[in-house]
């Protein structure tokens, strides 16, 4: 007599030998026996295997080939009833059976939640959104319905109908030709060193060098870039766009000021979807004015927002997947730098003047929070006592840029900002930890590994929130590895990654604050007096020599080419009985000032060459840099987009692209083209060489760099 076990065996063999005849009979059957294998193997649990078989059959309107390559059938499946009727059907069905729980219009009812936030508990993908009609959610008033699959596709198309803050669409639709996104895994970013077609992360890879190892575009045909397209960014807001784009597998992804979301065909720019940010209530806590990217892991997108949310996105269709508070709602921050996604976490900083900031982590696929690092120490903590009285409540120390990581320690470098008030520091006197510092933070766990402070007390808004760089292990002769960091303050430092000891520190500018940094890396200052109270001339500004602007490292070369600006300022210092108050602005000079791309010998601190945008009275700010092993440095200033020589600074291109230029330019491949790219003003811009340019190397087989100068 057969037992269940044997029938169940038995019924599995016939599966797999009917997926076998499929496979070798017809291929429009072998990606249907491919998908039945892989529910037979336990690989889509969420599918109900009757279900499944409903929507392989031929004449079903669902396409489930790109279960292959996704194994996400929240991305794949799409919802085959989308008509006006099916829709209306569907608001009928809701009237009847879900109105009494959810409201009329999906509102919000006495027990259930609303249907029209933009992120849904359990997903607002079609998919997700039909399995929670059809099964309930456990412990929940949510029962199950037995509908035919027609009626709950007619529901969903009408839940999908329902307007999402203040009628704002989560989601535009996907152009229905594109290929599945190709998830991105940790180990694949772990691996990378530098960049090749993909632009995975805010810096090209985890080391934050923004060097690429492309080749195509190179000293002899770059001249030859045009324009290949162009996307338009809606600021909404008014300001300007500083995000740096991603690019994996032909496919990007853009953000907005707003935290809006864009997915392009990288090679064209036609628009694949669009998330829309629209905050609930636009108040004290929300400065959407600013965005600088996002990241990516596996098959998601993380944003940040201007009201300090952490959102996670389908990178395949923009469906919102979740939100996490990156900061307490009510505190006013937010934000402004792109996450930095690791092993199943991503990792943000907060921004804002006041209160204190904090760097967290939330788990990648649910998004709860993980651990939580808070710049400035509560009472009781080690360092507490670097804040006098009570003013590490509202002391700042923002952790407004994204940081570096070693994938291979665990380890994340994460610069903090300055203490507040920026310019006044009698009431915050002491060395006010852990502001103006880099921080480096067990990235499984959040704990404090070492601190190096830059500028003790600072009240010259000389932040640390610059990205970290991470020399490669294999840089010749270095023994240890090192983290290099050119500093608002002026000064260049080289630091040992594994306790933060310095190891060199060097001014990279003109400065005039300090008579030299001690082995220690404390600062040895300069104390000019200023008994009338008329200001302190001093370099650099309060923009500092460098900012937010993206260095490189080309690791053969080994050289970091900086991005720096030369310009004094006139500052008012507080000391007792001469009290300017909290908001003693510093003035200008009225001298001008210049703007600089500096290339500096990684290892000694030697300028080896700079190249000089010329002076001006006005705009303070340059651009961020990309270094490529065919010898390139990539930048910009103002309005124009520049590629210079590695080995000697020599400009070989000029593109006046119309708009400020402040974003590091990025590189990437599709479909064995290189391009560059670069946001100006609001706009995107993507170059590459004429078909017919006879660019001989394929992307990704450059000839190697040059190597180091003695």
């Amino acid at each position: 007599m057969s037992t269940p076990k044997t029938l169940l065996r038995a019924g599995i063999a016939a599966a797999m030998v009917t997926a076998g005849l499929a496979f070798m009979l017809s291929p429009s059957l072998h990606w249907r026996a491919q998908v039945c294998w892989m529910k037979l193997s336990g690989q889509l649990p969420q599918i109900r295997m009757s279900d499944l078989i409903s929507m392989l059959t031929p004449a079903s309107d669902i396409a489930l080939a790109r279960l292959i390559d996704t194994r996400n059938p929240y991305s794949v499946i799409r919802n085959p009833r989308t008509s006006d009727a099916d829709t209306s059907f569907g608001r009928e069905l809701f009237a009847q059976h879900c109105a009494n729980c959810h409201g009329d219009g999906g509102q919000g009812g006495g027990v259930g939640p609303s249907l029209q936030q933009i992120a849904l508990k359990h997903g607002r993908s079609d998919w997700a959104i039909y399995s929670v009609i059809r099964d309930g959610v456990a412990s929940t008033p949510m029962p199950s319905h037995d509908y035919p699959a027609e009626s709950l596709w007619r529901l969903v198309a009408y839940v999908q109908s329902l307007p999402t803050e203040k009628g704002n669409p989560a989601v535009a639709p996907a152009a229905a030709d594109i290929p599945a996104f190709a998830p991105l895994p940790y180990a694949e970013l772990a691996a990378a060193q530098v960049s090749g077609d993909d632009w995975a992360t805010y810096s090209g890879t985890y080391s934050g060098q923004r060097h690429s190892r492309l080749g195509q575009i190179n000293p002899d045909n770059v001249a030859l870039l045009r324009p290949a397209w162009l996307f338009q960014v809606n600021r909404a807001d008014g300001m300007k766009v500083d995000c740096t784009p991603l690019v994996r597998r032909g496919r990007m992804f853009i953000t907005s000021p707003s935290g809006s979301a864009y997915a392009l065909d990288a090679a064209s720019g036609r628009l694949l979807w669009r998330h829309d940010r629209r905050p609930p209530t636009v108040g004290p806590t929300w400065s959407g004015a600013l965005n600088r990217g996002a990241a990516m892991l596996d098959d998601r997108l993380f944003v940040g927002t201007g009201d300090g949310k952490l959102i996670a996105l389908s990178a395949d269709t923009g469906a919102v997947l979740w939100i996490a508070d990156a900061a307490d709602p009510r505190d006013a921050r937010q934000v402004t730098s792109a996450p930095l996604a690791i092993n199943g976490l991503v990792v943000v900083g907060t921004s804002g003047a006041n209160g204190r900031a904090s760097i967290a982590a939330f788990d990648s696929k649910t998004g709860r929070e993980r651990w939580r690092f808070f710049t400035i120490p509560a009472p009781g903590e080690a360092h507490a006592d670097s804040w006098a009285g009570t003013s590490a409540r509202d002391g700042g120390a923002a952790a407004w840029m994204t940081g570096s990581y070693d994938p291979k320690s665990d380890v994340v470098y994460w610069g903090v900002g300055n203490p507040s008030p920026d310019y006044n520091a009698l009431s915050r006197s002491g060395d006010n930890l852990y502001s103006n510092s880099l921080v480096a933070l067990r990235g499984d766990t959040g704990q404090l590994l070492w601190h190096f402070q830059f500028t003790p007390g600072d009240d010259h808004d000389w932040d640390a929130a610059q990205v970290p760089v991470l020399t490669s292990p294999n840089w010749p002769g270095e023994v240890p590895a090192q983290v290099l960091l050119p500093n608002r303050n002026g000064f260049y430092y080289r630091l040992d990654r594994s306790d933060g000891r310095l190891i060199q520190a060097q001014p990279f500018v003109h400065q005039n604050w300090a008579r030299a940094i001690s082995a220690t890396g404390r600062p040895v200052r300069l104390s000019p007096a200023d008994p009338e109270g008329r200001g302190i001339l001093t370099w650099p500004s309060n923009v500092g020599a460098t900012n937010w602007w993206s260095p490189s490292f080309d690791p053969v070369l080994g050289y970091l080419f900086v991005p720096a600006i030369e310009r004094g300022q006139v500052f008012f210092p507080a000391a007792p009985g001469q009290d300017p108050g909290p908001r003693n602005f510093p003035s200008v000079t009225g001298m001008p000032h210049e703007t600089r791309i500096k290339a500096i010998d990684a290892r000694t601190g030697s300028a080896r060459w700079e190249h000089t945008f010329g002076p001006r009275l006005d705009k303070a700010a340059t651009a961020g840099l990309l270094s490529t092993a065919s010898g390139l440095v990539f930048g910009g200033d103002l309005d124009h987009v520049v590629a210079l020589r590695s080995t000697t600074g020599e400009k070989l291109w000029d593109y006046n692209a119309g708009g400020q230029v402040t974003a590091a330019p990025i590189t990437y491949g599709v479909n064995g083209r290189q391009y560059l790219g670069v946001v100006a003003g609001s706009v995107f811009m993507a170059f590459n060489l004429p078909e017919n340019s006879g660019a001989a190397n394929r992307v990704g087989t450059t000839p190697p760099s040059p190597q180091r100068g003695n």
